[in-house]
């Protein structure tokens, strides 16, 4: 006769590789990561670093991507951002990316000697488009940009972040006419990811910028 002792050690191991087995299962187009936060309405999960949050800004060395993801992989959609950056602290804004902020359509912005060098990058493949941002100010920097991917190539146009005319016109880049794009965003995520950099703002919403028929 098996002792009672026997039994319960038995259906413990059988418990433990049940839960081991499940730990192991992950999903790979959930934005997972080691903590989350809120900021400006937007809840975001860290993937890399330890950034600190408060309700006026978001400091450290980090990544991290919305929760929300956007409506698809093939889509467009309008982002905003406000930042403070020292010499050698930039602010990237990825667009159509992974759950880990990886293979997007994404916008860095550094500063580089109090010179503002900024470089896009799409089909894994990096542009410096700095000479577009020619003399403005490496320290307060404050864009907002239309990620087009339901456009071949990704379609991107970035203005000042005070401007309310939201023309080819009045961009400061546009890669139809001012450096085409490589390729496009490969996932339906956003996120932002800082280097000793301060960001003060952060939004997402519909684009601005529509095609005339």
């Amino acid at each position: 006769m098996v002792s009672l002792s026997k039994k319960i050690s038995k259906s413990f191991l059988y418990l433990s590789a049940a839960v081991l087995l499940n730990s192991c299962g992950s999903d790979e187009d959930a934005a997972t990561g080691s903590s989350g936060f809120t900021f400006k309405s937007s809840q975001f999960n860290t993937v890399t670093g330890t950034p600190t949050s408060t309700d006026t800004q978001v400091t450290g060395d980090a990544s991290f991507v919305a929760n929300t993801p956007l409506s698809a992989v093939a889509s467009g959609s309008h982002f905003s951002f406000a930042s403070t950056l020292e010499a050698g602290s930039y602010v990237t804004l990825t667009a159509n990316g992974s759950a880990q902020n990886s293979g997007g359509v994404a916008l860095k912005f550094e500063n580089s000697d109090n010179v503002l060098k900024v470089t896009m990058t799409a089909g894994g493949t990096d542009k410096d488009i700095s000479s577009s941002f020619s003399g403005l100010s490496a320290t307060n920097v404050s864009y907002s940009m239309d990620v087009h991917n339901d456009e071949t190539p990704a379609h991107v146009l970035i203005w000042a972040g005070d401007e309310t005319d939201y023309a080819e016109a009045k961009a400061k880049f546009n890669s139809e006419e001012d450096g085409v794009a490589d390729g496009n965003g490969t996932g339906s995520y956003w996120g932002v990811e800082l280097k000793s950099a301060t960001l003060t703002a952060v939004s997402v919403g519909e684009v601005k910028f529509e095609e005339e028929d």
